[in-house]
């Protein structure tokens, strides 16, 4: 059971990751676009500086998400024992 868990907690973060991918590498293309195509240059950069937002708020986020995760897998490790805090 704890397997499935695990492998299912894996999957789950290999899919923000790739939700993480697609703002920055739209960024990259918008950027290509706006040199490409000279007449529309201003709305690429906007959308580009969009994206790129987008992207860094979804970083931020996605290192918020693991802090919490984190904090709650120490949270119950301690709760059931298996910590020790040696204090001397």
């Amino acid at each position: 059971m704890r397997r499935r868990i695990e492998a299912s907690q894996a999957q789950g973060a290999s899919r923000q990751r790739r939700k993480l991918l697609l703002p920055g590498a739209f960024a990259l293309y918008e950027k290509h676009e706006s040199k490409k195509d000279p007449e529309h240059a201003h709305r690429h950069k906007i959308e580009e500086e969009i994206a790129a937002a987008a992207a860094v708020g979804g970083g931020g986020y996605a290192f918020h998400e693991k802090h919490e995760r984190k904090e709650a897998r120490e949270e119950a490790e301690e709760a059931h024992g298996k910590k020790h805090h040696h204090l001397f």
